[in-house]
């Protein structure tokens, strides 16, 4: 585990002047930071714990608000404001937080006793000594077992805690990808040669965590699942199969429909799906005008296959649409009918768009699923961004609010209860998209996340799936096909079953 140790350097002066800090790393990088003292009161800076809790750390100067999301808890700081709200739960601090040059400043002994309540024994605070010592506060990922069986080889991975994954294969190499996750390099790579599995690397991204398995030819299709008791990954590697009809007929169950009994499982679990195709009416959504393509079509088109085939093989699932017409339908008017139908999966269709020269149209493809979350990247911000752009035609009448990043966490903690099952459908639906769509390859790695408007405020899990991009001069001939479109309504329904077997 990481530790920070903070010395402070010099005295801490009063009204408010600065004294400089070093912060230390166990690794042996250093660096300078700030801290202060009011009214008898020490301070120090909010982002001393940037470093920790980065990929949930919203501090927006202009609104004088700071929310850090930590142990699935909003934290939400206001400037001169002595009320800290807790998961919702409103405290009263001994003082309030202040700015300085960009920073916001929070009471250190209040704020370090909050820490250690979400995240105990890493935090100690030495108000005698001046010094504050943290620890990581998100668990590392860095053990495994690897064995051999009769007809095969099983990987391990275990996890800290409940963690979203997805997986991809392009033989020869198994990448297992943990989202958010934190992981030991060193602990998790290795070149021996175990039954299928030839070797072992890991590597850290900003957002998640790769593991990656180097699988043995002799090796069929490897099935990776979750398990509880304790959490974890487990990739199981057949001995390849040798009778080339057993092997033609194990690939194309990949993109199989699901049997009787595997539709009927999903149904005890999934009452009612709401498709929703966006846009619609006067809101045309993406265009591409030379190919006189519209998104509102596209997506309507694809939503009527969707409802179909989910009739056919959800016998007992009610499939509602907010529109199976050219109509328009205002955003939160969705999330509103959704709501009220109960529903327990909430599907949003649409198709991607970018703009700029011929040359990159073509270059940027692909399909993507996103569920409701803080935007990782500025990509990810521009497809919420294009998506939400549907509130232009929306009467006076229609409820507009501001839907940037700090708002959106500060209205998170009524989202929450639904965030982890949409990023657990989201990964279901991702992996069939990945098996069944034969001209559409993936727009990015894994699952992604942003504030899309029309997610906001369903009370399910919600998702909002990218087909492909209308702007791309060959997938707008491939959004356009009948095929297409039971491809992605196949991959959904698979999908929708492969969720409904993580229930319980």
């Amino acid at each position: 585990m990481k530790r920070v140790v903070l010395l402070f350097i010099g005295s801490i002066l009063f009204a408010c002047h600065a004294a400089e800090i070093s912060v230390r790393y166990d690794n042996g990088a250093e660096k300078k930071a700030l801290v202060a003292e009011r009214d008898g009161n020490v301070f120090f800076p909010a982002t001393v714990i940037f470093d920790l809790f980065s990929n949930r750390f919203a501090w927006a100067p202009d609104k004088r608000k700071l929310v850090i999301n930590i142990s699935e808890t909003d934290l939400i700081f206001t400037e001169d404001n002595p009320f800290v709200s807790v998961g919702g739960e409103v405290r009263e601090w001994s003082a309030a937080p202040f700015c300085e040059e960009g920073d916001l400043y929070v009471p250190a002994r209040e704020f370090v006793l909050l820490l250690d309540s979400l995240v105990p024994d890493t935090v100690t605070w030495d108000a005698e000594k001046k010094s504050l010592r943290i620890g990581s506060a998100v668990a590392v990922i860095d053990s495994f077992t690897c064995e051999e069986r009769k007809n095969g080889t099983v990987f391990t991975l275990f996890l800290p805690g409940k963690m979203a994954f997805d997986h991809t294969f392009f033989k020869p190499q198994l990448n297992i990808n943990v989202l958010k996750g934190k992981v030991s390099v060193e602990q998790l790579t290795r070149k021996e040669t175990v039954g299928l599995v030839t070797g072992i690397s890991a590597v850290q991204f900003a957002g998640s965590a790769q593991i990656s398995l180097i699988i043995s030819a002799r090796s069929g299709q490897p099935e990776v699942c979750y398990k509880d008791g304790p959490c974890r990954i487990e990739a199981v590697l057949r001995n390849k199969i040798e009778d080339t009809k057993q092997v033609a007929s194990a690939e194309s169950a990949a993109v199989a429909l699901p049997d009787s009994l595997a539709a009927d499982q999903a149904a005890l679990r999934i009452k009612r799906i709401i498709i929703d195709p966006g846009h619609g009416g006067e809101d045309p959504g993406a265009v591409n005008t030379q190919a006189k393509a519209e998104e509102k079509e596209i997506v309507l088109a694809i939503g009527l296959e969707l409802r179909k085939l989910l009739k056919e093989h959800l016998r007992d699932v009610t499939v509602l649409m907010t529109r199976d017409d050219d109509t328009f339908v205002p955003l939160k008017g969705r999330s509103k009918f959704a709501n009220s139908k109960k529903g327990d999966l909430f599907i949003s269709v649409h198709a991607n768009s970018i703009s700029g020269n011929k040359t990159k149209k073509s270059v940027i493809d692909g399909f993507e699923v996103y569920f409701l979350d803080l935007a990782r990247d500025d990509d990810a911000r521009a497809v919420a961004a294009l998506e939400t752009s549907a509130i232009q035609y929306e009467k006076d009448g229609d409820a507009r609010e501001n839907i940037d990043d700090i708002d959106f966490m500060i209205k998170s903690i009524e989202l929450n209860t639904y965030r982890n099952q949409s990023e657990r459908f989201a990964i279901c639906l991702e992996q069939e998209m990945s098996k069944s769509l034969k001209k559409v390859r993936r727009h990015k790695l894994g699952v992604n996340q942003a504030n899309f408007y029309v997610l906001r405020g369903v009370e399910m899990p919600a998702v909002l799936i990218e087909a492909a991009f209308i702007s791309n001069p060959e997938e707008v001939k491939v959004l356009r096909t009948r095929e297409f479109h039971r491809q992605v309504a196949e991959a959904v329904l698979n999908g929708i079953v492969r969720y409904a077997d993580t229930l319980e």
